[in-house]
């Protein structure tokens, strides 16, 4: 039979890979250059020029939404009924084999499994039960280093703690969560992958049948495995099987969270070095995109060397922008996004990187103002977030004593010992009465009925609800929210937390930022007084979320770095590219730069047709103006692939680190009286009166009876006209 179809579509190298020896292969497939084309091509030519039947190939991958895409391609390229072929996740071809054969791992037929949360109630519960302190062992923490373990394939008996002590009481607690996990017939993520191993590990004529019925094994992704996954494919692959490995060295990211690019050196030096084959071709970018791609990535050691070429034209050079500060990068780039929408591209062909979620605060905010549909990929918007919600929260209850839903979110957040019972209670008690919570609160510390354990908890809820009510005589919006985030030991709850702390911190620093902001342009509108800007700032949250975009929606899309791994898109802007941002400090101080050499290798890789990178002078971080550097990766990329933006201003920073702006441009009046005006904040309004002239000038406008009449400084009022 005649198969060459199969390989009629595809480069050299492709055809190489697809057509390769029966024997084990690395493909080192570079970004864009068609890595899941050669996957199923590769599937397919097994199954029609060796007459390989389905059910001896496994193909592993890393994502459902990958597993069910690849067997959907591989039925539309055979037109064959594909039943018997193993393709799926790590951990569900996992659960898969420990269904069938779980007595053989020591697990009962109707195992559970169990995710983080509940992973989390069982550390806790045994640290109670240990009479441990959850300030030192914090729970988290504690789970962090369990599934680390798991991930390495160590057992608690595996862990010698030598003279630590706390190392022992760790493997302790391990120790006690494995037997917990047992006795109630519990399994986790980690353990699927673990139990998976020590089945093989221990069965060996269980190991022999799948050796015997996957001939032909295919990893999608390798890069991102970790040591157990490496384990535990290269025992099922034997030493006569063929394991095609598919990845790229340049693309490992995930090191934070156990991948080992190590694996792909392992894996070349366990086949009796094998020579990896190279998928150079890129068929996604511009040449000049894909040239800084290289060059960037060329300053990492000890990798496999990849040049990645187009095919395309030279393409538009890359455009650097040197922002002033934060905020004129974000103006920037609403900007550039509406004029490349205004030239017919859709929204959604434009994306927006960012190194740290806390950045996308101030881009949000800017095209709220430029009306730009948007959405957060794989992630919440700013005002969203948990951490955010909470503090605005406090906020509330700070000013408003009847904000009964914003009471329950906070009075027993941080966790401060009051329980569900006594909140139900306040609330049973609010209803009774048609009273407010805060007051159905103080009368339970005057009822005698009241446990004198409650009575202390709920007092020193009261009192620091109250210390921060006097705060608002004497402190600035700003101060007062960076008391609320300390005093009420918000930061110190998130420090414990091993997972999203930092990002969680990161985020409160950002509404510092983004509470600063806020306190400025009101002080412009004569609104100083700290209470009623903190009332404005609550309600100009709750309309922004009025805002929300639908997901089907045409938008442009936000996303960290990492979420963009695997996405393309017509436009991409890398915003924030400082040192200390990016790369990132801890980065910087734990000596971790080929991984975010490598994520910026990802960021850039993105873009199709235009990048935009952009960096500022002067960020604001946690209300203090900080001067920056741009990154060094910019400096990676050859001088003549760039295009400087030209700044429109030049600033001067004193040693206070004010800045002012020296700019020729004159801000001319075009509200005259009578003028129909639409605010971003305030509505529809008309132009009652005008004073002063270029960057001093101000105007008056009449709202509505809600708003009433509001002065603005012409220059940031951002004002457009209604005809």
């Amino acid at each position: 039979m005649n198969n060459s179809y199969l390989l009629e579509s595809l480069n050299t190298a492709q055809r190489k890979a697809v057509s390769a020896p029966l024997e084990s292969q690395l493909v080192l497939a570079g970004a864009g250059s068609g890595k899941t084309k050669v996957l199923i091509h590769r599937i397919a030519w097994l199954i029609k020029n060796y007459n390989i039947n389905p059910s001896a190939i496994l193909a592993v991958t890393f994502t459902n939404k990958a597993a069910n895409e690849m067997r959907q391609r591989i039925s539309n390229l055979l037109g064959d009924d594909l039943q018997g072929i193993w393709v799926g996740t790590f951990h569900g071809i996992a659960h898969r084999l420990l269904r069938r054969h779980g007595k053989y791992a020591n697990l009962s037929d109707n195992f559970e499994i169990i995710d983080v949360d509940d992973q989390l109630r069982i550390v806790k519960k045994i640290i109670k039960e240990m009479n441990l302190d959850d300030q030192r062992y914090i729970p988290k923490k504690i789970l962090s280093f369990i599934n680390s373990k798991k991930d390495s394939g160590l057992r608690a008996s595996h862990i010698n703690p030598g003279y630590r002590y706390d190392i022992k009481v760790k493997v302790e607690i391990y120790k006690r969560y494995s037997i917990y996990c047992q006795q109630n017939s519990v399994v986790d993520f980690s353990e699927l992958l673990l139990r998976v191993h020590e089945l093989f590990l221990y069965n060996k004529w269980l190991l022999e049948k799948y050796q015997e019925k996957f001939k032909y094994i295919l990893v999608d992704e390798f890069q991102d495995t970790n040591s157990l996954q490496y384990a535990w494919l290269r025992l099922l692959s034997g030493d006569n099987n063929n394991l095609m490995a598919v990845g790229d060295d340049d693309q490992s990211i995930y090191g934070w969270r156990g991948a080992r690019i190590d694996n792909m050196h392992s894996f070349v030096k366990d086949c009796n070095n094998i020579t990896p084959i190279k998928l150079e071709q890129n068929y996604r970018s511009s040449s000049n995109i894909l040239q800084a791609a290289n060059a960037v990535i060329a300053h990492n050691e000890d990798r496999f060397n990849k040049q990645l070429t187009s095919k395309l034209a030279e393409g538009e050079k890359i455009k650097i922008y040197a922002a002033v500060d934060d905020n004129d990068e974000a103006i920037y780039i609403a900007n550039y996004v509406k004029k490349i929408a205004a030239k017919g591209d859709k929204w959604q062909d434009i994306a927006v990187l960012y190194r740290s979620n806390a950045q996308s605060r101030l881009l949000e905010e800017l095209l709220v103002q430029n009306s730009v549909p948007y959405r957060i990929y794989g992630g919440s918007r700013f005002f969203d977030r948990a951490e955010v919600k909470n503090v605005i929260a406090y906020l509330r209850v700070i000013c408003f004593e009847d904000s009964n839903l914003a009471l329950e979110r906070i009075i027993n957040f941080p966790p401060r010992g009051i329980g569900e019972k006594t909140v139900e209670k306040i609330r049973e008690n609010s209803e009774n009465t048609n009273n407010s919570m805060w007051l159905s609160l103080t009368g339970l510390l005057a009822d005698s009925n009241t446990p004198t354990n409650i009575i202390s908890k709920l007092e020193a809820f009261k009192e620091l609800i109250l210390y921060f009510r006097e705060q608002l005589q004497q402190l600035s919006f700003t101060d007062l929210v960076k008391q609320v985030i300390i005093k009420s030991q918000i930061i110190e709850h998130y420090k414990k937390d091993n997972t999203s702390g930092i990002t969680r911190i990161e985020n409160l620093e950002e509404l510092v930022n983004a509470c600063g902001q806020f306190a400025n342009s009101m002080t412009e509108e004569g609104v100083t007084d700290t209470k009623e800007q903190i009332c404005e700032f609550v309600d100009h949250v709750a309309l922004d979320n009025k805002n929300k975009t639908d997901k089907q929606q045409d938008c442009v899309q936000l996303m960290t770095m990492h979420s963009a791994k695997g996405l393309e898109f017509k436009h991409v802007f890398i915003t924030g590219m400082e040192e200390d941002i990016f790369p990132s400090r801890p980065a910087v101080e734990e000596n971790n730069i080929n991984e975010e050499r490598r994520l910026c290798y990802v960021a850039i890789t993105r873009a199709m047709r235009y990048l935009y990178i952009s960096y500022s002078s002067i960020r604001t971080l946690y209300g203090y103006n900080r001067n920056s550097k741009p990154s060094r990766f910019i400096k990676e990329i050859p001088e003549e692939l760039l295009e400087h933006v030209k700044l429109t201003s030049k600033v001067s920073v004193n040693s206070k680190r004010n800045f002012k702006f020296n700019t020729k441009k004159k801000y001319k009046s075009i509200f005259k009286t009578g003028t129909k005006v639409r605010h971003p904040k305030f509505g529809d309004g008309v132009v009652a009166a005008s004073s002063g002239s270029g960057e001093q000038e101000k105007i008056t406008i009449k709202f509505d009876q809600s708003i009433g009449e509001k002065t603005l400084v012409l220059k940031l009022a951002n004002l457009t006209s209604i005809y």
